[in-house]
This record gives C-alpha cells, structure tokens and sequence, in this order.
C-alpha cells in the first residue's frame, strides 16, 4: 500500500475517494488534478477494483508518495467507494471517478460554497469531455438543475448531479450506509436519495470546475440502456416503501416518462427497419403515456405516409 506522507494536527479537512478499474491510462491526468489544487488539505484514498492492470497502475502510483492505495477483488465501483468511506480520515467526502479530473480551484471553491450555505452536500457543473475534447455545452446544459435538492426532485429528474462533482459530509455517508452494492447502475442516484430522506440539505454550484468524461456508461451510452436503468432504480425505490404521497407521484411521473421515451426508441428503431406497424405501436403507447402534439403528429404520419417519415428521419440522422 502506498501511504500518505502529508501530516495534519486533526486529520485532513476533505478525503478524495478515487475508485479505479482498468484506469492506468488516464489516472495520471486524474491525479495531476488533485495534486494541483489550491486548497491542500486532503489525502487521496485509491481503492483498485480487482484491474487487470494493476500492475501497471501500481508502478505510476510508485511516482506519488500522497495516496492510501489498496487492492480488492472486483466488486463494482459500489463496493470500491464504500471501501474509501471507510478508509477516509477527512470530515469531508470527495468523490473522483478514475477518468474523470478537475480544475485547480475545485475543492477550494466547493469547501467555500458548504461554508457560506451550511449545507451538508455540494456538487457542480460540468464540463463534457467525449474522445479527448471538450464540448460547447457542460453537464447542467444537458441535464439542468431546476430546483433544489428533495427526495421529490431527484424522483422527478428535477435535479442533474454527477458524482465526481459531489463533496459530502463523512457522517452523513456513515449514517445512510454508503453505497448499495446490490445496485449494479445508477447507485449513485440512489445514495443521493437516500441522503436527501434522511434530511441532507444539498447546494448547486453552477460553477464548471469538473471535467467529465463520457462513456459508454455515462451520457454518450446507448439511450435504451440509460432508460432502463432509470426504469430499474425507480422499481427498487418503490418496491422499498416508505414514500410519501408526493414523492410517490413524482416516482410514477418519471416511470410513465421513461416508459414513454422507451417506446419512442423502440418506434424509431422498428420505423428504421420498416416496421411501420410496429412502430405505429410503440408512438402510440408513447403517446397516451406523455401525449403531445409531437407523437400525435408522428402517428398521423405512420398512418398516412410512412416512407416520407422514415425518409426524413434517415436524413435527419445523416446530417447530425
């Protein structure tokens, strides 16, 4: 294990937690970012996930002398995180994916932010970075945040937060339990929740001060695998209990949209292939789940005219 060299009289203020598996080619861009920080008191906890590189993640760790490392069998990013809240010394909790990496003012203007508001939770914009450039639009462009932080606005996808640009109280980490390891996606939205129940009181930093990679897990995956992640975790939410009356209605407003956006995915797919039928089915199911004169408009064309809708949506694809 290479351990942290740095001393401090009550332990250091922020722990950086940085699961990793199979990140030897970009931990050292990640690294770089935190050793460039301006504000300095942190340690750096990096638990591998059982990589098949951790040979050679071992031998650039060898060039730090400020990073806890352990090794564990692979178990998921999940299990990983919940293995670094245990290890954390610091009173605050920074999470940091692998691939990801911030600017040198990140934990400086977060930690200033939780001070100002009293808040127990703070986490930022974005900037998007796909096949090594960075995009005109960040994160909150995508997925904004339109509100505060509520059981009620997570359910509602009110709320966009990524977790490489969340700082947490370690208490509140300890409190909930950390990660839920039997989730294999999206234990972060389910964490977030559980935290906002249990009272965490959350800020946004608008702020871009975080440099997020897309993959084919995050933002850039397959659309239909995202939907059904999000279809997942709202099932287990529910399945739970213990839902008020307007988080429940939130809960079911997500499900009938993602239900909806589910099905025109499936309708553009079979109009691709010229299913016209199939995919009059699935923009009608769309339809009655989230209405609009859109999908209204869409179904009217596969009744009358399916080869110029499926014409006019090929050439739309062409030219983005």
């Amino acid at each position: 294990m290479v351990q942290h060299t740095t001393a401090y009289p009550t332990g250091p203020r922020v722990s950086v937690l940085i699961p990793a598996y199979n990140a030897s080619s970009y931990i050292e861009r990640t690294l770089d970012s935190v050793f460039a920080q301006t504000l300095t008191s942190y340690e750096i906890v990096l638990v591998d996930d059982g990589s098949e590189d951790s040979e050679e993640l071992e031998r650039i760790l060898k060039r730090y002398d400020a990073v806890r490392y352990v090794r564990n069998e692979h178990r998921g990013a999940a299990a990983a995180r919940n293995q670094g809240i245990q290890m954390a010394r610091g009173e605050w909790v920074a999470f940091l994916d692998a691939d990801d990496y911030w600017t040198a003012r990140y934990l400086e203007r977060q930690m200033e932010l939780l001070q100002q508001s009293s808040a127990d939770v703070v986490y930022c914009d974005a900037f998007l970075v796909a096949d090594g450039r960075v995009a005109k639009r960040t994160y909150m462009d995508l997925a904004p945040t339109r509100c505060a932080v509520s059981p009620e606005s997570l359910l509602a996808v009110d709320v966009g937060i990524i977790t490489s640009g969340v700082i947490t109280r370690k208490t509140l980490l300890d409190a909930v339990g950390g990660f839920d390891e039997t989730i294999t996606r999206g234990q972060d939205f389910e964490l977030w929740f559980r935290l906002a129940k249990n009272r965490a009181m959350f800020v946004c930093n608008r702020m871009r001060l975080l440099y997020y990679t897309l993959s084919e897990t995050g933002l850039s995956g397959n659309e239909s695998s995202q939907v059904q992640r999000t279809l997942e975790l709202l099932k287990i939410i529910e399945q739970r209990g213990g839902l008020t009356a307007n988080e429940l209605d939130a809960l079911r407003h997500s499900r009938d949209h993602s239900l909806a956006e589910l099905a025109v995915i499936h309708g553009k797919d079979a109009m691709l292939r010229g299913e016209f039928s199939r995919a009059l089915e699935d923009f009608t199911a769309a339809k009655k789940l989230a209405g609009g004169w859109k999908l209204s408009t869409v179904c009217l064309a596969l009744r009358t005219a399916p080869q110029v809708l499926q014409l006019a949506y090929r050439m739309r694809k062409l030219i983005r």
